[in-house]
């Protein structure tokens, strides 16, 4: 009997930050440690840059990325803006970001539930910079607008063909 009330005592102080005792029973509530895994976070993905169609104003190649919400909690109709970047090697760097294609996206309200995914594209001019850069580098949520679980998270690259 002497066991069984040392091991009771030793769960009830075990779970003592987090447990609450109710007649007989203790029941452990859910650990918190902060709110970030109940916001949205915003990821780029399926990158790519194509075509060499010709207009007006010369070629003119287009960049097709999703935007993905991989975050807990919706994102509510929300003010984005993406960039365009080239780089010559595949990680972003304001030191080796040589040139860029402007604004992708500019304040674009759009709403997102987790795990869901908005395809867009975006027509830039190749005036030769395509051939000069290795990657281009598309960036989400570049003035941090959104607060979301992982700050770090919001571009990703695509080889330049």
């Amino acid at each position: 009997m002497k066991k069984i009330i040392s091991l009771a005592l030793l769960i009830c102080l075990f779970n003592a930050t987090n447990a609450q005792i109710k007649g007989n029973d203790i029941y452990t509530a859910p650990t918190q440690v902060d709110g970030t895994d109940r916001l949205p976070d915003l990821v780029i993905t399926r990158v790519k840059v194509s075509g060499n169609t010709v207009s007006n104003n010369g070629p003119i190649r287009t960049i097709t990325f999703e935007i993905k919400n991989q975050g807990n909690n919706s994102l509510g109709r929300s003010a984005v803006t993406i960039n365009g970047y080239f780089t010559n090697d595949d990680v972003y760097d304001a030191k080796t970001m040589k040139a860029s294609c402007g604004t992708v996206l500019r304040n674009v309200n759009i709403t997102l539930s987790p795990g869901k995914t908005i395809t867009t594209s975006y027509n830039c001019e190749d005036k030769g910079i395509f051939s000069k850069y290795r990657y281009f580098v598309i960036w989400a949520d570049v003035n941090n607008s959104i607060t979301e679980k992982n700050e770090n998270n919001n571009l990703n690259t695509a080889l330049i063909n």
